[in-house]
């Protein structure tokens, strides 16, 4: 069967935020790079320091506004910061 459903609009405040949070974590200390497989992963300090600046109990709870969690979109970004170059990834 054929789904119709609306379009939900980016929360475009979050990759902003995201990006600003992601440009003040640094490699080794808040996260770890793995070029190989494109992949960043936060550690414990990371979470927290991010969760702290962001007022928040925890990036992974969904706010009430709907606009969905904030893990994916601080993960992301360290991504960009990292992994990928400017008009060459993406």
């Amino acid at each position: 069967p054929l789904i119709i459903s609306k379009q939900v609009p980016a929360p475009a405040n979050k990759y902003k935020v995201a990006k600003t949070l992601a440009d003040a974590l640094k490699a080794g200390l808040h996260y770890e790079v793995d070029e190989k497989n494109k992949n960043v992963i936060l550690n414990q300090k990371g979470y927290q320091d991010c969760e702290d600046a962001l007022g928040i109990q925890s990036l992974f709870e969904a706010p009430a506004d709907g606009s969905g969690a904030w893990a994916p979109y601080v993960v992301n970004a360290v991504k960009a910061k990292e992994l990928f170059t400017l008009d060459k990834d993406y």
